[in-house]
């Protein structure tokens, strides 16, 4: 098919009226409205790192998140369908849609936002680990697809081309920036410095060996600390972290250079 052909047969997917869908974006915003200004506390809390009441760190960050996934994945069918299926003329989205899609990206940040901040609370008080790290780049990674959603509204873009290009990106630099050395560093860091009250040496040793045993190694051999110093020594004497690597699917540069360390420790 020629470039008119497929321009012919995408303007007849568009047959939802305008007035339809701006009534239901419209309805959505305003209760959207109406639910934030409900959980204005709950959302300063959030942007002003204060702690929360009635209820623990983990419960304030869960409750967030989830929050997070159900709403902007409902925005998110909203967008599409109505940049995908509703009426245009002369071409183009009506200026009053526009408007309405960009009123409710900018709520979508906003709770993006908020849900972040309490994450941001969460890992502050008790550190990092892979489901707090995992969840964090999830949103941090959605904030810029309703950004790119929100820009689309005031400028002519690739907003497919981009939004693919956005997440694979995303999803390489996840996967490049070894999340686990990346966790394991940033505990490390942050118990030494105080601002970490304890340090889980037994979620490295289950959930990131590979990561942990030449930062703990490093650890020990500089902490101050007898007790840090005697848990790293039971916690590097485990059978598990002898084992590290051991399973072809499991070996990897990294659990190498890991089990290498491990010896070296156990010769010295």
């Amino acid at each position: 098919p020629t470039a008119d052909q497929l321009r012919q047969r995408a303007e007849t997917r568009h047959v939802l009226p305008v007035s339809m869908m701006g009534t239901m974006f419209a309805i959505v915003i305003v209760v959207y409205a109406v639910f934030f200004a409900a959980q204005i506390q709950s959302l300063m809390d959030a942007f002003l790192s204060f702690s929360p009441e009635g209820g623990s760190y983990s419960e304030y960050a869960r409750r967030g998140f989830f929050e997070l996934c159900f709403v902007s994945g409902f925005n998110l069918f909203l967008l599409l369908c109505s940049k995908g299926f509703s009426v245009r003329r002369d071409g183009k989205e009506p200026g009053s849609l526009k408007a309405l899609h960009g009123i409710l990206c900018a709520e979508t940040l906003i709770l993006i936002a908020s849900a972040l901040g309490k994450m941001a609370m969460y890992i502050s008080r008790y550190g990092l680990t892979q489901l707090r790290f995992y969840t964090s780049w999830f949103m941090v990674t959605l904030a810029i697809v309703f950004i790119v959603l929100l820009i689309s509204g005031f400028r002519r873009i690739r907003m497919a081309k981009i939004l693919t290009v956005t997440v694979i990106v995303s999803f390489q630099l996840l996967c490049w920036c070894n999340p686990n050395a990346l966790i394991v560093s940033y505990n490390i860091s942050r118990w030494e410095s105080g601002t970490l009250e304890t340090l889980d040496l037994e979620d490295m040793r289950v959930d990131m060996p590979e990561s942990a045993i030449p930062q703990l190694i490093s650890l020990r051999d500089r902490t101050s600390d007898p007790q840090m110093r005697d848990a790293i020594d039971d916690t590097l004497q485990n059978d598990f972290w002898s084992n590290t690597g051991s399973s072809w699917i499991d070996h990897t540069l990294e659990s190498i250079l890991s089990q290498n360390s491990l010896n070296n420790l156990n010769k010295s």
